[in-house]
């Protein structure tokens, strides 16, 4: 899969949440968000492919925005690299999944400091893992008042690739997908 086809991806769950479903009437360009946030360093190609995929497939033009894991001392000094973070700006942060979510709390804490707030995460996987009394994803939503849409779930994704020839191999026997229900019924949820 290429980055444009996993920036698309993205770009088609953002449309559905924030875009056709924000009350705009689905009106092309108009949002419920101003900014796409990737947080370094996997986030930096993905906010940008999702930005272009946006544009290309949904006429929706948003910006671009990723933090430094480390602050530089020369140049540009910022705190974040891509577009202007304004005050009052809203911020959909895209991520590849959700384990405890200690990332995007920074994330979300890096972006409250400059008055912006985030509006939502888009992650390709729900792992559909155990917190602590619900799911990780409700427990981390409950906390921080963020929605997370996930792309899909592991659950999906093993049971599509369940004994199915991809190039000239099975990934996933009855054996693997076996311990994967057996590591669901112990972690899952």
């Amino acid at each position: 899969m290429s980055s444009y086809e996993l920036g698309k991806a993205y770009a088609a769950k953002i449309n559905e949440k924030f875009v056709a479903g924000s009350g705009s009437g689905g009106v092309s360009g108009s949002s419920g968000f101003d900014i796409i946030f990737g947080p370094a360093y996997k986030g930096i190609p993905l906010a940008v492919s999702v930005s272009v995929a946006l544009q290309k497939e949904f006429g929706v033009n948003k910006p671009w925005l990723f933090d430094r894991k480390e602050k530089k001392i020369h140049g540009d000094a910022g705190v974040f690299v891509g577009c202007e973070l304004d005050k009052d700006s809203r911020v959909v942060l895209v991520d590849d999944v959700m384990t405890t979510g200690e990332t995007k709390f920074e994330a979300i804490d890096k972006i409250k400091s400059y008055g912006a707030k985030v509006v939502g995460i888009v992650i390709a996987v729900d792992r559909m893992e155990k917190g602590i009394r619900l799911n990780a994803i409700e427990e981390f939503t409950n906390k921080c008042g963020v929605p997370v849409y996930p792309i899909t779930n592991v659950k999906e994704i093993f049971d599509y690739l369940r004994n199915r020839n991809v190039g000239g191999k099975v990934y996933v026997t009855d054996k693997i997908y076996q311990n994967f229900i057996k590591y669901r019924e112990k972690y899952g949820v």
